[in-house]
């Protein structure tokens, strides 16, 4: 059977994706473990998430230094000797520090388990903090910081973050030399004592979860009694905007071999109903390569080779932004270029040509996200420790249902504003 390469396939709806069935399970000392079961995948994903992060902070960066500073060193062993131990099993060691949450996570083969899970238990339980490997760490990270505000990219992320949520702000301060150069190993064991602690911690276990794993681990990770949470709540401040009433701010750069161009708003977390709606609104302007900002000043204009806009979230709040590199010359005419495409989603209806493909698109990166052990398994984190739940993402399958033309525009009258935008421009 040959086939006719001339002739797109068919198109068909999308079913309904299917939601991943995990169980909850409870350890000696009452954490609990979500495990996702693929007994015929020959993999162990083990993750530990903490809602811990920048509020949580008694010293600037020791939410950011902590968890990476506990992969080199528990008692007896040094960096080397954890990086060496995981490396002669096959298994990888990830540690994640956003600006509000913090994960550690651990991939390797099932019938490792008992070698890993022991050493994963005194990283995650018992950190040693080595001065000489904090040292060695923050000289790193001044060097790196050194280079990267040489980049206007870099500036303009800064600056925007800056004014959008205030200099004070857990998600608004910038680091410094001197923020990294303060922290000592005590600051970071009380900051690992405090919030990094197993009464804090949401686990999820993923793979061919034998009893001989779920023994391990409750034998290193359930006889620990629980620390109780210091509260429910998260004292997480209001944002302090300062914008200037011109709403645009440039920096000059000397040497900059391109201006980097940041349009940001304030906006809300992943709760917020009108969420997975402005998921599509963003994804139609600039959230993908067919986007209206790629086809205009890319395509069209040739201003830049990449020009995106996306939305982050945090536990309470999040933003918009749109972003670019151009030629200094091109600043203006970008600028231009970028309010006359959100003018264009404010004033006229979107065709439903384009709404159709925005909709597959979104619709295929879906069930990707639900394609195999470890995408379910990032699913199942999602639905847990984002707080999205099975409603929230069945309000996200049917937002990109049932989405029209009409929605698009309403949408856009309410969040693309101009006047709700900063604008950062380092040249």
């Amino acid at each position: 059977m040959t086939v006719n390469r001339k002739i797109a396939p068919s198109i068909h709806s999308v079913i309904q994706p299917e939601l991943p069935v995990f169980t909850v399970e409870t350890l000696d000392n009452g954490l609990k473990m979500n495990v996702l079961q693929f007994p015929e995948h020959d993999i162990l994903k083990i993750e530990f998430n903490f809602h811990a992060g920048r509020p949580e902070e008694h010293q600037r960066m020791t939410a950011y230094m902590a968890p990476r500073l506990m992969r080199e060193g528990v008692e007896g062993m040094d960096g080397g000797a954890i990086a060496e131990h995981f490396d002669y099993y096959g298994t990888s060691v990830g540690t994640w520090s956003w600006l509000d949450a913090t994960g550690f996570s651990l991939t390797g083969l099932p019938k490792h388990a008992a070698h890993t899970i022991p050493l994963l238990a005194d990283i995650l339980l018992r950190p040693t903090f080595p001065q000489k490997e904090l040292d060695i760490l923050v000289q790193t990270h001044v060097q790196e910081l050194q280079v990267e505000l040489e980049k206007t990219e870099v500036i303009s992320y800064r600056v925007l973050t800056e004014r959008l949520y205030g200099a004070n702000h857990p998600f608004g301060y910038n680091s410094t030399t001197a923020d990294y150069k303060a922290i000592t190993p005590e600051a970071l064991h009380q900051y690992h004592q405090e919030h990094l602690h197993l009464g804090n911690a949401y686990l999820f276990v993923s793979g061919n979860i034998t009893d001989e794993i779920k023994a391990l681990l409750n034998q290193y990770f359930g006889q620990i009694p629980l620390k109780t949470k210091a509260s429910d709540t998260r004292n997480i401040p209001p944002a302090v905007s300062n914008m200037p009433k011109s709403r645009k701010i440039t920096i000059k750069q000397p040497n900059a071999l391109q201006a980097a161009v940041k349009m940001g708003r304030l906006l809300f977390n992943r709760l917020h109903p009108d969420f997975y709606e402005i998921q599509i609104l963003n994804t139609i302007l600039g959230g993908y390569f067919g986007s209206r900002l790629m086809s205009n000043i890319r395509e069209e204009k040739g201003y830049t080779y990449n020009i995106y806009s996306g939305i982050d979230t945090y536990y309470e709040s999040g933003y918009m932004y749109i972003a670019t590199e151009v030629n200094g010359e091109k600043v203006g005419a970008t600028l231009r270029a970028i309010k006359l495409e959100m003018k264009k989603l404010r004033e006229t209806l979107i065709d439903d040509e384009e709404l159709l493909m925005v909709r597959n698109y979104m619709t295929g990166a879906l069930l990707n996200g639900m394609d195999g052990p470890l995408n379910m398994s990032a699913m199942m984190r999602a639905l847990v420790f984002e707080r999205v739940g099975e409603e929230g993402l069945r309000r996200q399958i049917q937002a990109l249902q049932t989405m029209t033309p009409e929605r698009i525009r309403e949408l856009a009258q309410l969040y693309l504003q101009p006047d709700d935008f900063l604008t950062v421009v380092v040249k």
